[in-house]
């Protein structure tokens, strides 16, 4: 299977994840709050494959359409991606770029959790916002009540 072959498989896979959560979204009484899981999973999604998985973010979009954009393969793995690409920049209240940042310490996914193609290892992270608080190398220009964000809502690999 080719390079072409894996980012169509990725993207019917990302299609129907987004119809199968809207459907369940249209179903929810009512009244009831939409689980936060849920909301952060469907949105416009953009994929950036990379030498060792892909990275998959999800933005807010308010639109019926489902919309999945895939760049091109960038030639680096998607923990140097992570430490280099601006997407994963933090933005104040303000929405002035941080210096806070997600990035991943070790390679992933585990080259062991690959079959078919696919990793049967994961991450996703749906909690994006950093508070000023919890922060190791806090600011004197943030109150600790203060929060960062990126730009997308969801990130899975």
């Amino acid at each position: 299977m080719d390079e072409n072959d894996d980012k169509v498989r990725v993207v019917n896979y990302l299609r129907e994840y987004q119809k199968v959560l809207r459907e369940f979204r249209a179903l929810i009484p009512f009244g009831l709050s939409e689980p936060s899981s849920i909301s952060a999973s469907i949105g416009r999604i953009r994929i950036h494959p990379c030498k060792d998985g892909a990275v998959v973010l999800t933005y807010h979009d308010e639109s019926d359409e489902i919309t999945i954009e895939s760049e091109e393969e960038i030639d680096r793995s998607v923990t140097a991606f992570t430490k280099e690409s601006e997407i994963f920049r933090y933005y104040d209240r303000f929405g002035d770029p941080s210096s806070v940042r997600l990035s991943f310490n070790a390679d992933v996914p585990d080259a062991s959790a690959v079959t078919s193609g696919f990793s049967i290892s994961k991450y996703d992270n749906t909690d994006v916002i950093a508070w000023a608080k919890d922060l190791s190398n806090g600011s004197k220009k943030y109150g600790t009540d203060e929060f960062f964000r990126p730009l997308y809502k969801r990130m899975s690999v």
